[in-house]
């Protein structure tokens, strides 16, 4: 999981004023004379600062008896706030991902749908669903390459590719080179 940056009550004030949406999610605020908490971003009337007060979390805005803002509405996205969804959809990609898996199929077997699947899973692991996906898929082809002597269309098929161009796509953005070269050059290097 991508830890939270360790951030000044100044810079969390400075975010507020400026309305920084790189800061949702890091840090909520309320505001004390009217006991409502928005994120950072909120295009509400900024609050003087001896007025506000940070929170790390929506749970934790709530216990201190604060309500969400009508306007940006930080509770309807509380699912980013549940890192163990996260962790079940990271669950199921780590041990499907060579079956016909997709990001549509797993929004619909989690019940969020798929933006909030690609925002929430980037939150939680600092990358997309799908790139990690891709990762998983092109670390299995470069074990079956290296391990075995399978045509290489096979190795796609087996490592949940569905198409040899998606395939080299993807190895090439990801490793550098194409899969034949990876595997003469792996094969080379055990050879020495």
């Amino acid at each position: 999981m991508v830890e939270k940056k360790q951030l000044t009550n100044e810079e969390k004030y400075e975010a507020v004023i400026n309305s920084n949406h790189a800061y949702d999610f890091e840090f909520y605020y309320g505001v004390k004379t009217t006991k409502i908490f928005c994120y950072p971003s909120c295009k509400a009337k900024d609050p003087k600062s001896e007025n506000v007060v940070y929170f790390n979390d929506i749970e934790e805005a709530m216990t201190a008896a604060y309500r969400p803002c009508k306007l940006c509405k930080p509770d309807k996205h509380d699912y980013l706030s549940k890192p163990e969804l996260m962790e079940k959809i990271k669950y199921v990609m780590d041990h499907q991902h060579m079956d016909q898996l997709t990001m549509k199929q797993l929004s619909k077997d989690f019940n969020i749908k798929l933006n909030q699947l690609t925002r929430a899973f980037k939150h939680t692991y600092g990358k997309t669903p799908s790139h990690y996906l891709m990762e998983l898929r092109v670390e299995k082809a470069k074990t079956l390459l290296v391990e075995s002597n399978k045509p290489i269309l096979d190795v796609a098929y087996e490592s949940g590719f569905h198409s040899s161009s998606n395939f080299y796509e993807h190895f090439q953005k990801l490793v550098g080179m194409s899969p034949g070269k990876y595997r003469k050059e792996e094969q080379d290097e055990v050879a020495r």
